[in-house]
């Protein structure tokens, strides 16, 4: 699977890098991971899912900024196995299968990674995801499933309340906004279809995409979730949208995921400031999953 270690992005606090190891046929189904050196036998991971739309990026995003490099040297100093993955993205236009292939590819990577765990000495029942928009939108999927109980928290950073973007109006009803209106005003409905893997909006009431919706609900979904969650949605006024990214990350989306949360008492950390929902002490992601993982030892 593996041989020797590959030359890493940038300097490592401790142990070794592997780049490009593959999870699925496709070029895009890949992982890079970086496995400390010493420490216990079988340690915790972090999961980075980067973000992009679901139609562009790459995992290597998270390499770029020194506070990005110097999050992953935390988790190896702490013995935290890091990881990143890329998944087959969206095509502009014409695509069959759309975002369901971004949300199967997360579940491939995590059961590939599962079934390999004493291989890259992974402890199945410490595992944590980070990640923004789509990143998060898979992130969600995963878990929220029900389908990986050793998920013991997941970060996400400029959030959407779930991937079924078409039912959307239910969470900007504050604010008086129709997200098909402003889909259709501003001529977006090739991306939309493309998105959900249809031609037209007749291709809404198939079969398919009434079972794929089903999925894509991910808050109905956060019932079958036992960890924690670390939210931060920071960037955007709570305002009428005025462009594509305030309506993917605006902060009613967030918030929506919150409530439901705390509905389903489940423990999270948010900080959505145009909301003025914030802790009393802020602590950084990294230093989020420490705390999780030292209480549960």
């Amino acid at each position: 699977m593996i041989s020797y270690p590959s030359t890493p992005p940038f300097t490592l606090s401790s142990g070794s890098f592997y780049k490009n190891i593959s999870y699925g046929p496709s070029n895009l189904q890949q992982f890079d991971i970086a496995i400390p050196t010493g420490g216990v036998s079988s340690k915790p991971i972090v999961i980075y899912v980067h973000g992009g739309g679901y139609r562009y990026s790459n995992k290597e995003s998270f390499y770029n900024a020194q506070s990005e490099r110097d999050e992953i040297n935390f988790y190896l100093s702490n013995d935290i196995i890091y990881c990143g993955i890329d998944y087959r993205l969206i095509k502009t236009i014409s695509d069959s299968q759309g975002v369901e292939k971004c949300l199967d590819d997360g579940r491939l990577f995590m059961d590939f990674i599962i079934d390999n765990a004493s291989y890259f000495n992974v402890d199945t029942t410490k595992m944590f995801l980070f990640g923004g928009s789509a990143g998060g939108g898979i992130i969600q999927d995963i878990a929220f499933s029900g389908l990986y109980s050793g998920i013991l928290a997941i970060g996400l950073n400029e959030i959407q309340a779930d991937t079924d973007t078409h039912d959307w109006n239910q969470y900007f009803t504050s604010i008086n906004f129709d997200v098909m209106k402003y889909t259709k005003d501003n001529n977006l409905m090739e991306d939309l279809f493309s998105y959900y893997g249809i031609r037209d909006e007749s291709g809404f009431e198939s079969q398919r995409i009434q079972s794929l919706k089903l999925r894509m609900k991910t808050l109905d979904l956060m019932v079958n979730y036992n960890g924690k969650i670390y939210l931060t949605q920071n960037n955007w006024p709570n305002t009428v949208p005025t462009d594509r990214n305030h309506v993917l990350h605006h902060p009613l989306l967030a918030k929506a995921v919150y409530d439901r949360a705390n509905i389903e008492n489940i423990e999270i950390y948010a900080e959505i400031q145009s909301l003025s929902i914030g802790p009393k002490v802020e602590v950084t992601r990294q230093q989020y999953f420490q705390d999780v993982l030292s209480v549960g030892k």
